[in-house]
């Protein structure tokens, strides 16, 4: 009987033993399983979009960059007897506006593409030098109005006078002074090359979209005509909806480019309306205010869009934006900036 409770007992104390070490071997080799995780739903980070570094900001047509930072910009003459110019077709935008007496004025602005031969280059004037500072340009002429030669030093131009720089000029023997300054975009970069860093040419550019196929384009005869002064300076634009662009007529001749041979057209025309008064003392010369914003009639595709243009200093980028307060996308091509009086008659058809 005694033995039996001993194997009984033993046979006990042996479970319990088993037990105990099951008990603290357990969680090695069966581990608790672990809690899941609660998941965080978080907002997706939406990819950069990248700039195209093909693409030129000032036409958005794809070209040579060529180490291009910052855009060139050109003062060219519009006299009536000394057309054809040279290069106005090149440019990827090209400026008008009076200078005095109610002629007109270019200044021809270059991004990624250029032209061999610019001119004649003529004076400067304060809303064009302006225009430029706002684009951060290399600003090419030859002296300027006190007015403007002054802006030019106070607001840091990067600025490459033909007076005292006359290494990217050349005075032709064919025409006179001071009518026969040319020069070409290559000739003006090289020698202004202290300006060649520091610039992003991508932030001073225009919004674009996609050409309309021409089933999209209005059809029928669509122009604009804009009254500067007298006849001589009479512009006039005829759209074609074959080639989406507006064919220019200056004195109501087709003004075309003296390399080309080949009637201007631009893609786009925007129509700037700006304060405008004469300087007192200032022998004509105008003052164009381009600091502030104004009203804006921009043509593309055949149509017509209304809306504000903006340029709070003389250093801030040309804005043209719609009647929702949202960018005007360009369509890619030239565009012709019109800057006229308040008063300018400009007719529509």
């Amino acid at each position: 009987m005694n033995s039996k409770w001993r194997i009984i007992g033993g046979i006990a104390g042996v479970v319990i033993v088993l037990g105990v070490v099951v008990g603290i071997a357990y969680p090695s080799f069966f581990p608790a399983p672990k809690p899941k995780k609660t998941k965080i739903a978080t907002e997706k980070k939406k990819p950069k979009h990248k700039k195209d570094k093909t693409i030129c900001p000032l036409d958005g047509e794809a070209g040579d960059v060529q180490g291009v930072t910052r855009p060139l910009a050109v003062m060219v003459e519009n006299l009536s007897t000394i057309r054809p110019q040279a290069g106005l077709g090149s440019a990827c935008v090209v400026v008008e506006g009076l200078a005095e007496g109610g002629i007109t004025r270019f200044m021809l602005v270059f991004g990624f593409h250029g032209a061999d031969n610019i001119g004649p280059v003529r004076s400067a004037r304060v809303h064009f030098a302006a225009l430029a500072s706002g684009w951060d340009a290399i600003y090419a002429h030859v002296g300027g109005s006190i007015y403007a030669m002054k802006a030019i030093r106070d607001w840091g131009i990067k600025d490459w006078d033909q007076m005292g720089l006359a290494d990217a000029y050349t005075r032709v023997g064919w025409t006179k002074a001071p009518h026969n300054v040319f020069t070409s975009t290559a000739r003006l970069r090289e020698a202004a090359s202290r300006y060649k860093d520091g610039g992003d040419i991508f932030d001073r550019g225009f919004k674009f979209k996609p050409a309309p196929p021409i089933e999209a384009r209005p059809q029928g005869p669509k122009s604009v005509a804009i009254d500067f002064s007298t006849s001589e300076y009479r512009v006039e634009y005829q759209y074609d909806r074959q080639t989406n662009t507006y064919k220019r007529f200056n004195g109501g001749k087709p003004h075309t480019d003296a390399n080309s041979k080949l009637q201007l057209a631009p893609t786009n025309i925007a129509v700037l309306r700006a304060p405008t008064n004469d300087i007192p003392g200032g022998s004509g010369v105008l003052d164009i205010n381009m600091e502030g914003t104004g009203s804006l009639m921009v043509f593309r595709d055949g149509r017509v869009v209304e809306g504000t243009w903006e340029k709070p200093t003389h250093n801030s980028p040309l804005k043209l934006i719609n009647s929702n307060g949202d960018g005007i996308r360009l369509s890619p091509g030239q565009t012709w900036i019109e800057i006229v009086r308040p008063t300018t008659a400009i007719t529509i058809q």
